[in-house]
C-alpha cells in the first residue's frame, strides 16, 4: 500500500485534542472525538490492507492477527508494566484494586467491557484510572476479529454487495448507538456494536477508493478538517456520543482520507514534518498520556495546574516517541532482529502477557494489598464508606423511561417506633446523606419517620434534568405525603444543581469534578419571557416549598449544606501517606454565604407558622474555627467526597435539626 503521509498528520489531529481534553483544558470540550478520528484511520487503513491481500490471494489470518499483535502488543507491555511501581507506591487499596482488574481486562482485550461495568468516561473517578484509554483499544481488537471474517465471507461478491453489506451493518450500529444514546449512554460509550459504524466507515473509504482512487479537492478536505475542529471545541461532556452527532468528526476524518490529496493546502498540512512526526508516534504517545496524568492526579491533594498539565503532556509525548522508537520499531522490523522470528515473538508476546495477568489478578486477589498502607491513612480511606446504610434501598433512581420509585410507604424505608410514618424526609443525595441520622434522633423522640430521596432530584416540581424525570418522580412523591398520614416533610437537597451554572470551587484549590455540569442538565418548565434560569430556579424552590404548606402540612426547610471542594477523606489520606498528616480541615465560609446569598434570601423570605427553617452552615461555619465550615474535625471525617455529608457529618448536625424540629412541637 503507498505510504499517505497526510494519514499520519490526520493521527496528530486526533491524538492532540484527546490529550488535551484528559489534561484538563477547558477548550478542548470535545477532545474525546479524537477517538473517533483513529476509528476511521484504523478501519481505512486495515481494510485497505486486507482487500490488497484478498485481490493478490495473499490473505492469511495468522499473518493478519500477528500484525496486529507486532503493532500492538509491545508498547502496550512497556506502558502498563511501568504502571506497576507508581500504583503500588502511590495508589490507595481501592484504586490499586481498580488497576489490578485494568490489567487484566487489557489482558483480555476486555477493557471496554470492564469500564462500561464500573465508570462513565466522564466522571471524575475515570480521571483517575491509568488505563481508562484502553477501551478503545479493546473496541478495535474484538472489531478485527470479526471484520476479517465478514470480508472473507463476501469476497467472491461484486464490489457492489460489498459495499451494501458494508453500509446496512453500519447503518445498523449506528441506528443502534442513536438509540443508546438516549437510554444507555454509559453502555453506548465503550461497547463495539455502537462503535463499529465509525470503523466500518474507514472501512467504506477503503472500498471506496478499489474503484475511484483518491483526488484531491482542497475544499472538501478543508470542510472535513472543519468538522473535526468544530466537534473539538462545541461537543462536551454532556453530548450524545456516540450517536449521528459523532458524524461530524466521522464524516471529516472520511472527507480528509478521501480528498486531502498531497498536493493540496490541507494535505500539505497534514504531510508537514511536525504532525507527521506526531502522527508516527501516536500510538505510543496515546498509550503514555492517560497513565501519566492519572498517576499525577492521584500523587496530588488538588487538582494539578494546568501549567503542570501541560509539562506532562509535553513527558507524554516525548515517552511515545522513545517507546516508538526503542520498542515499536524493533518488535515491527523484518529482517535479522531478535523478534524478527515469529515462534520467539509469540513465545515474548505470552509471556509478557501472562505476567500482567498475574499481577493483574495478585492486586485483585489482595484487594490492592491493604498492608501497604498506614493505619491512619486506611482510618481516613473508610470514610468513604461511612455513608447512609440505607443509601441502596432507599435512595432512588429517577431515569427517563424507567420508574425505580416502589409504592410509597417502602416498608424497608420506614424507621421508628410505629409502622406509619409521620415524617418524610425528602431530597436529593444531600438529603441521603442526612436522612438516618435525622431518622435515629427522630425515632429517639418516638417519631416514626420515612426516607424517600432521588438520585439528582430535588424534591420540587416544575423541573427535568437530561436523564431524569425529575418532575414525574416529584409529583408522585407529593400524591403521597399528601394523601393521609404525613404530617411533617423535611426539604434538603443541593440547591445549586438547579440554581447555579457552574461548580464549585472553595477557592483555595478544591472544586467539584470537571464531569459536575449543572445547567446544560436541568429544564425548568414554564420559563417565562424575559425571566432569568437563576430567577426561574427560585421561584420553583419558592413554589414547591409553598405547595407543601398549602397542603397543610408541617415543613422544616434544610438549607443547602456547604460543599468541601476537594474530596475530603481522599485530601487527608494523602496528606498523610506523604508525610504531611493533618486531622483538621475547613473551608471559607465567606465562599459559601456567596455562592447561596440569593437561595438563602429567598428561603430566608419565607413565613409561615408550619414553616421552621434549619441552617446547616450554623452548625459546621464559625463553631471551631472562626470563618471556616469545617470538613474534618480533630479525626472524625464530616464528608465522604467532596459534597456529601459522612454519617458522621450528619450526627454533627442533629442537635441543630432536633431544636428546629422541635420549634414545631411533635410532628405525630
Amino acid at each position: 500500500m503507498k505510504y499517505r503521509p497526510e494519514i499520519d498528520g490526520l493521527r496528530a489531529v486526533a491524538v492532540l485534542p484527546v490529550v488535551l481534553f484528559h489534561a484538563g483544558f477547558s477548550a478542548f470540550s470535545g477532545g474525546y472525538v479524537g477517538v473517533d478520528v483513529f476509528f476511521v484511520i484504523s478501519g481505512y487503513l486495515i481494510t485497505k490492507i486486507l482487500l490488497d491481500e484478498l485481490e493478490g490471494g495473499r490473505l492469511s489470518l495468522r499473518n493478519f492477527y500477528e500484525r496486529r499483535a507486532r503493532r500492538i502488543l509491545p508498547a502496550l507491555f512497556a506502558v502498563c508494566l511501568a504502571t506497576l511501581p507508581f500504583a503500588w507506591f502511590w495508589m490507595f487499596p481501592a484504586q490499586l484494586q481498580d488497576h489490578a482488574q485494568g490489567l487484566v481486562a487489557v489482558v483480555l482485550f476486555a477493557s471496554n467491557i470492564l469500564f462500561w461495568r464500573e465508570t462513565d468516561y466522564f466522571a471524575a473517578a475515570a480521571e483517575l484510572k491509568p488505563l481508562l484509554h484502553t477501551w478503545s483499544l479493546a473496541v478495535e481488537e474484538q472489531y478485527y476479529v470479526l471484520f476479517p471474517l465478514l470480508l472473507l465471507a463476501i469476497r467472491t461478491r461484486t464490489w457492489r454487495t460489498k459495499v451494501f453489506v458494508v453500509a446496512g451493518v453500519a447503518a445498523a450500529s449506528l441506528l443502534l448507538a442513536e438509540l443508546a444514546s438516549r437510554y444507555s449512554p454509559v453502555a453506548n460509550f465503550f461497547l463495539l456494536p455502537t462503535r463499529a459504524w465509525e470503523i466500518l466507515a474507514g472501512a467504506l473509504c477503503a472500498l471506496w477508493m478499489l474503484k475511484r482512487p483518491p483526488r484531491g479537492n482542497d475544499a472538501i478536505a478543508a470542510a472535513g478538517l472543519a468538522l473535526i475542529v468544530a466537534a473539538v471545541f462545541l461537543f462536551d461532556s454532556g453530548t450524545r456520543v456516540p450517536s449521528v452527532l459523532s458524524a461530524l468528526p466521522v464524516l471529516g476524518a472520511c472527507l480528509l482520507i478521501l480528498f486531502a490529496g498531497g498536493t493540496g493546502v490541507v494535505g500539505r498540512l497534514l504531510s508537514s514534518r511536525i504532525l507527521v512526526g506526531v502522527g508516527l508516534v501516536s500510538y505510543s504517545f496515546y498509550l503514555w498520556h492517560q497513565p501519566i496524568f492519572a498517576f499525577a492526579r492521584v500523587r496530588a491533594l488538588t487538582e494539578p495546574s494546568p501549567a503542570l498539565m501541560g509539562a506532562l503532556s509535553v513527558l507524554a509525548l516525548v515517552a511515545g516517541w522513545l517507546t516508538y522508537r526503542y520498542v515499536e520499531k524493533p518488535f515491527r522490523q523484518r529482517g535479522n532482529t531478535f523478534f524478527s522470528d515469529r515462534k520467539r515473538f509469540v513465545a515474548c508476546a505470552c509471556a509478557g502477557l501472562l505476567l500482567l495477568f498475574v499481577a493483574g489478578l495478585a492486586g485483585h486477589l489482595t484487594r490492592g494489598a491493604p498492608a501497604r498502607i498506614p493505619a491512619d491513612v486506611r482510618g481516613y480511606l473508610a470514610a468513604k464508606d461511612d455513608t447512609n446504610p440505607h443509601r441502596k434501598t432507599c435512595h432512588y433512581r429517577a431515569m427517563k423511561g424507567v420508574d425505580r420509585l416502589p409504592e410509597l410507604p417502602d416498608p424497608n424505608c420506614v424507621f421508628g417506633p410505629g409502622r406509619e410514618p409521620a415524617v418524610a424526609l425528602l431530597g436529593d443525595s444531600h438529603g441521603d446523606v442526612v436522612a438516618s441520622q435525622f431518622a435515629t434522633a427522630l425515632g429517639q423522640q418516638g417519631v416514626t419517620a420515612t426516607q424517600i430521596t432521588v438520585s439528582g432530584c430535588l424534591p420540587f416540581s416544575g423541573y427535568d434534568r437530561a436523564l431524569l424525570a425529575c418532575d414525574r418522580v416529584n409529583r408522585r412523591i407529593f400524591d403521597y405525603v399528601t394523601r393521609g398520614g404525613i404530617k411533617t416533610v423535611v426539604l434538603t437537597g443541593r440547591y445549586a444543581s438547579l440554581y447555579h451554572d457552574t461548580p464549585f470551587d472553595n477557592g483555595e484549590g478544591g472544586h467539584d469534578p470537571a464531569s459536575v455540569v449543572y445547567d446544560k442538565k436541568t429544564f425548568l418548565f414554564d420559563l417565562g419571557p424575559g425571566r432569568s434560569h437563576e430567577d426561574h430556579a427560585l421561584e420553583l424552590m419558592r413554589r414547591g416549598v409553598q405547595r407543601y404548606l398549602d397542603a397543610g402540612l408541617q415543613v422544616v426547610l434544610v438549607y443547602p449544606i456547604p460543599e468541601a471542594g476537594w474530596d475530603v477523606p481522599l485530601y487527608l489520606a494523602k496528606s498523610a501517606l506523604h508525610g504531611a498528616g493533618r486531622d483538621t480541615l475547613s473551608t471559607r465560609h465567606d465562599v459559601y454565604l456567596r455562592r447561596y446569598a440569593e437561595v438563602i434570601r429567598a428561603f430566608d423570605a419565607l413565613e409561615h407558622p408550619r414553616l421552621v427553617k434549619y441552617r446547616p452552615d450554623r452548625t459546621l461555619c464559625d463553631t471551631a474555627i472562626k470563618g471556616r465550615c469545617l470538613n474534618a474535625w480533630q479525626g472524625q471525617v464530616f464528608y465522604f467526597d467532596h459534597n456529601h455529608l459522612s454519617e458522621a457529618g450528619a450526627r454533627f448536625l442533629v442537635p441543630g435539626f432536633v431544636s428546629a424540629v422541635g420549634r414545631l412541637g411533635r410532628p405525630d
